[in-house]
């Protein structure tokens, strides 16, 4: 029998070490899987994440229907290059 989920909770594969170098940098992190596969605080601060693994990876339409409605600060981050780039930017 099929799942009733057709988009499985998998965590993208480098997900583990984004996660490390973002607590590295001084982020609070909890790992979700809905809406958002991260959630961060810093500095009075809340981010949610989305973990991608590789420029080809697509949004589930739940994700699409985040990204277009939350009103707060969110990013997705593919690398922990990007992750490095974004931190570097976030106040």
């Amino acid at each position: 029998m099929a799942s009733p989920n057709r988009y499985a909770q998998r965590k993208d594969a480098n997900q583990k070490d984004i996660v490390m170098c973002l607590e590295a940098l001084g982020f609070d992190v909890i790992t979700m899987h809905t809406p958002t596969d991260l959630l961060l605080g810093r500095a009075g601060r809340t981010y949610c994440i989305e973990v991608k693994d590789g420029e080809k990876k697509k949004y589930t339409p739940a994700q699409i229907k985040f990204n277009a409605t939350w009103r707060g600060h969110r990013a997705t981050i593919r690398s922990v290059c990007d992750a490095i780039q974004w931190a570097s930017v976030t106040k």
